[in-house]
C-alpha cells in the first residue's frame, strides 16, 4: 500500500500527465487555460491596487489627522501644511472605452 506522499505524488503526476493528453487532443482548451491565467492575474493585479489604494488612505487619514492634533496644529499652522486630500481620478489613458471591451 502507498504511503500518502507517494500517492501524492503518483496522483500528481497522473493530473499532470491528463492535462497535457487533453490539451494535445483539444488545442482550442490551450488558449481558454492561458484566458484564465490571464484572468487570474488581473484579478491578482487589482487587488493589489485595491489594497495600495486602502492603505494610502489610512495614512493619509492618520497624517491629517495628526496635523490637526493640539501640539503639531500650532506648528502647522507656522510652516503652512495643508490636509492631502484622498481623491483617485482616472487619467484619459487609463479609462476603457467600450469598443476595447467588445461591448
Amino acid at each position: 500500500m502507498a504511503t500518502g506522499g507517494v500517492a501524492d505524488s503518483i496522483l500528481i503526476r497522473l493530473v499532470k500527465y491528463l492535462q497535457q493528453k487533453t490539451l494535445r487532443l483539444y488545442p482550442e482548451m490551450q488558449g481558454n487555460i492561458h484566458t484564465q491565467k490571464l484572468l487570474n492575474q488581473i484579478e491578482s493585479t487589482e487587488r493589489e491596487r485595491l489594497s495600495v489604494k486602502l492603505r494610502y488612505t489610512d495614512i493619509v487619514a492618520s497624517y491629517n489627522a495628526k496635523i490637526h492634533s493640539f501640539p503639531i496644529a500650532i506648528i502647522r499652522i507656522i510652516c503652512k501644511w495643508e490636509d492631502i486630500g484622498i481623491e483617485f481620478k482616472l487619467t484619459e489613458e487609463e479609462l476603457v472605452s467600450d469598443e476595447e471591451l467588445g461591448i
